[in-house]
């Protein structure tokens, strides 16, 4: 994804949002939920409890 590093502040922030969207988005497939991997970062925790912008 291409976006404009001026306009994003926090880009530790927006990488991880932009992985639980893409994981929410993923879990809809069904069991076994499929996961997101990132290319050009490593996630702190994979037992991290995943954030939605829905709450859910």
């Amino acid at each position: 994804m291409r976006y404009d590093r001026a306009a994003v502040r926090h880009e530790t922030l927006f990488a991880q949002c932009l992985l639980d969207g893409f994981d929410e988005i993923l879990a809809l497939a069904g069991e076994p939920v499929p996961r997101a991997v990132p290319a050009s970062f490593s996630v702190e925790s994979a037992d991290a409890p995943s954030r939605s912008v829905s709450g859910s």
